[in-house]
């Protein structure tokens, strides 16, 4: 049965389907591909990463781990060549795997949410390394986004059902995804550098694709190859920030928490961790297949974080100033519009724009989904990326003046979409969503009011999915499949005057 053809609205067509298909051209796995061969050098039996040189004699093993992990490995094998032996990777449920490769690829997570399938892998893998962390021997860990989910070992004395319950707990108090690998890295053997001690004394390199703002690298997936020092960031600091009490925890886990902090050791491991993609990267690649598309793009921050419905807030009061404010089509109207919202000190003078022109303002980053703990809500399912859009169309849609809700809707085009980069927003098959001014054009006070109930509704009761898959008979939602990369959330906003 074919899939029923979707009729875009002009508006949708003309800017969100050209900046869509960006963004996937964008994700291609050649993009990661190519990060990976500038990284690796190989002449002869010498390979060079970085200003470091390693003499293989066909005693190099890859051990992968993450979303993005099929094409780390299909770069690496290839480069490697000859001197590659054997690998391991844990990936997710569903992933594409290139075929041909020696590698053997274990299934798990589904959902980004560690399973028993995912703890049998990591046993898997913790007795390959075991066995091959030898002297003249060389590890090639590929570590990407996911990771944590992917290499679940907790610690002795806690199961990963508790393990679940706590990081569920963060999340519901909004903790980030810094402070939630923080907390992982305390309950795991593996991660926090724990993968790496296993590792030792063999030579290890560890390729990294970044998918937390500011690349701290012994954060992302938890750090597995980055051993951990005194001075790292306590997991009870972070509970106590949040606000969580002591009794929510349970003096089972604080006791381990607490002795955790006490153990942290650090270990001589010859490693040399790099990364080699993340999310300023990839926004400069989509603004140039965007400015090939014909657009202006103008990149605003790689750091947007926060409350997702926040930020769909601020990303409204966007729209509202360029449709209201914005009569000269000044570029300076625009940057003072994003350094009133985002405290961004953003220079675009050079920037022309003329009537007609399509202008894409671009930001990266990860924002949170933040529950109420006091909601119980059975039928919560979505994602940051939906959510945010959902909280765009709200504000909009929550618009007192008529004639302001007049001149946005008929006096500008404009298209936001908030999308995840490894295609799947939450526990949920949708890479995010998009609203585009003629989604709420030629709506009666009626339609508009009762839109306004429904989309209310599904933001209190976090149901963004299933209002996104219903909503315009589920054009707006966008689905890719997983894309093989994880570098954190792009958005555009795209307009025209």
């Amino acid at each position: 049965m074919k899939t029923p053809l979707l009729l875009y609205s002009q508006t949708a067509s003309s800017l969100f389907i050209p900046c869509l298909s960006a963004f996937k051209t964008t994700l291609n796995s050649s993009t990661l591909g190519a990060y990976i061969n500038k990284c690796l050098s190989l002449n002869g039996n010498q390979l060079k990463v970085a200003d470091r040189l390693y003499l293989l004699n066909k005693n190099v093993h890859l051990v992968a781990i993450g979303k993005a992990a099929p094409v780390m490995v299909e770069s690496a094998e290839k480069i490697l060549g000859q001197h590659f032996v054997d690998g391991i990777a844990s990936v997710p449920t569903g992933s594409n795997i290139p075929n041909n490769l020696k590698t053997q690829f274990l299934f798990g997570a589904e959902n980004n949410l560690p399973d028993e399938q995912a703890l049998e892998n990591t046993k898997q893998i913790e007795n390959f390394v075991k066995f091959i962390g030898q002297p003249n021997q060389l590890i090639l860990f590929l570590i990407s986004g996911g990771g944590s989910a992917l290499l679940p070992a907790p610690i002795n004395g806690i199961s990963l059902a508790n393990k679940l319950e706590i990081i569920k707990l963060l999340q519901n108090y909004g903790a980030d995804i810094k402070q939630l690998n923080v907390v992982r890295q305390a309950l795991s053997r593996l991660k926090g550098g724990g993968l790496s001690r296993l590792a030792s004394p063999a030579q290890q390199i560890a390729l990294i694709v970044s998918d937390i703002i500011g690349d701290p690298i012994e954060l992302i997936s938890s750090g597995p190859t980055v051993i951990l020092n005194k001075s790292s960031q306590k997991p009870m600091e972070i509970i106590n920030k949040l606000g969580i009490k002591r009794e929510q925890i349970g003096q089972k886990i604080i006791k381990v928490l607490e002795q955790r902090e006490e153990k942290v050791k650090e270990k001589e491991v010859d490693i040399l961790n790099i990364i080699v993609a993340n999310n300023s990267m990839i926004l400069k690649e989509l603004s140039a297949h965007l400015n090939s598309a014909g657009f202006i793009p103008i990149i605003v921050t790689n750091c947007l974080e926060g409350n997702a419905t926040k930020l769909g807030q601020s990303m409204a009061r966007i729209l509202v100033k360029l449709a209201t404010q914005a009569k000269h089509l000044l570029a300076l109207d625009i940057s003072n519009f994003l350094k009133e919202e985002f405290s961004v000190n953003l220079d675009i003078s050079n920037i022309n724009i003329s009537k007609n022109d399509k202008i894409v303002l671009i930001f990266g980053g990860e924002s949170t989904v933040c529950f109420d703990s006091s909601q119980v809500l059975p039928e919560a399912k979505g994602g940051r990326n939906q959510e945010m859009v959902l909280s765009v169309l709200n504000e909009l849609l929550l618009l007192g003046e008529e004639e302001k809700k007049k001149q946005i809707l008929n006096g500008l085009e404009f298209v936001f979409t908030s999308l995840g980069t490894d295609g799947q927003d939450g526990p949920t098959d949708a890479a995010g969503a998009f609203i585009c001014s003629e989604d709420l054009l030629n709506k009666s006070t009626e339609q508009l009011s009762s839109l306004s109930t429904k989309v209310k509704s599904a933001l209190k009761e976090k149901r963004s999915y299933q209002f996104w898959s219903e909503f315009n008979e589920g054009r707006n939602i966008v689905k890719m499949g997983k894309t093989g990369m994880n570098v954190m959330d792009i958005q555009m906003l795209i307009f025209k005057f």
